[in-house]
């Protein structure tokens, strides 16, 4: 076959202008064993994209396994015609909880589905970004919030956003790159009491829907800031602090007694924020230590926020610190039994004002891949 003869089946292609040509095209082209072949690879594609083990695409698909390899290697490949074909379907069209096509929803897609129902009957608008946007950068490390962040408008207003989305993450004990598929909320502009109210109610509806009985804790980061300032922890020896919260919060005391702490200050202070305490008594503890207006006013957000959650067990906890560069003012985490880490979420108002736009942030990411799993 020549150059042009090949180039000429594409233009031949890109001459369809309906469904029901390309279905003639392609019939009159391809035998119905071939047809059946592409698509089903493009089927296992779409699998894959959504973050499907092997095991479900043979069980769904019937493809074997050498397919699904190719399929796969292809999908992460310099041509990216299945990535192209991918972003411009979009997600499947649900109606009745059924995809449109017949074909069963997996446990993830229906996960999605029903939040999005959620989500969007409380305001949010959804928010659509290709399932894999060009640059392979940009698809490993793409960042749903910093999208948004960058493609709402910065004037004044809230801007309330959901969203169903499958990144790449890298894997660090294999070394290897991973699929995930979440969904969650984000929330951007003049945020209120009212909306953080919203946003962690959401969460826990959502923690409730797929799992039931959960864990919601709270790390309230600005009344940690608040306290290091009145003990005048500063700078890099705040940020060890922090990392010892997160990593060893057995070793915070003697931390703070070779910082020349006295005795009684490392004392109040591991007591206060390494120790998970239930809401109600945690907010009582923080109460009885705040010295401060900041403290009391951050005690009194706190305590209209627990309010705001019905069921679940809620619980105080400083050494979820998520480290300093992305969130503030506070940060929560999701756990429902055995499948763990569930959600995370939180203000990130610094965060949105580095990237041009005034006011605040809060939101929250739902870990779909969980789903099932409790």
């Amino acid at each position: 076959m020549t150059e042009s003869q090949y180039k000429a089946l594409f233009r031949a292609i890109l001459s369809l202008r309906t469904e029901e040509e390309c279905e003639a095209f392609f019939s009159d082209l391809c035998t119905a064993k071939e047809l059946t072949e592409f698509s089903s690879r493009l089927e296992v594609a779409r699998l894959l994209g959504q973050g499907v083990n092997y095991h479900d695409i043979v069980e769904r698909t019937g493809a074997s396994t050498a397919t699904i390899s190719r399929v796969s290697k292809a999908l992460s490949g310099e041509a990216g015609g299945y990535r192209t074909a991918l972003s411009r379907l979009g997600m499947p069209q649900v109606r009745g909880g059924e995809e449109s096509d017949g074909l069963p929803l997996l446990p993830a897609e229906r996960a999605a589905y029903s939040l999005m129902a959620r989500f969007e009957a409380q305001g949010y608008r959804r928010y659509a970004r290709s399932l894999f946007p060009e640059g392979m950068a940009k698809e490993t490390f793409g960042d749903v919030t910093l999208s948004l962040v960058d493609e709402i408008p910065a004037a004044p207003g809230t801007y309330k956003y959901c969203y169903y989305e499958n990144l790449l993450r890298p894997d660090g004990k294999r070394r290897l790159l991973r699929r995930i598929s979440q969904a969650g909320i984000e929330c951007i502009g003049n945020v209120t009491d009212s909306e953080e109210r919203e946003v962690l109610s959401l969460a826990a509806d959502a923690l409730s829907l797929f799992f039931g009985k959960y864990e919601l804790s709270l790390m309230p980061l600005a009344y940690a800031d608040a306290l290091f300032d009145r003990y005048g922890i500063y700078g890099a020896y705040r940020r060890e602090v922090y990392s010892l919260l997160r990593t060893s919060p057995a070793g915070l005391y003697g931390f703070l007694l070779s910082k020349g702490e006295e005795k009684k200050t490392a004392d109040e202070l591991s007591d206060l924020l390494t120790v998970k305490r239930p809401a109600e008594e945690g907010l009582a503890r923080l109460l009885a230590a705040a010295g401060g207006e900041t403290e009391r006013t951050v005690c009194e957000k706190l305590r209209r926020t627990l309010a705001a959650i019905d069921g679940g067990n809620l619980t105080v906890d400083f050494t979820l610190t998520p480290g300093m560069d992305y969130y503030d003012g506070f940060f929560f985490v999701g756990r429902a039994g055995r499948a763990g880490e569930v959600l995370r979420g939180g203000r990130y108002d610094t965060l949105v004002r580095r990237r041009g736009h005034d006011g605040g942030a809060v939101g929250f990411a739902v870990y779909l891949d969980a789903v099932g799993k409790k």
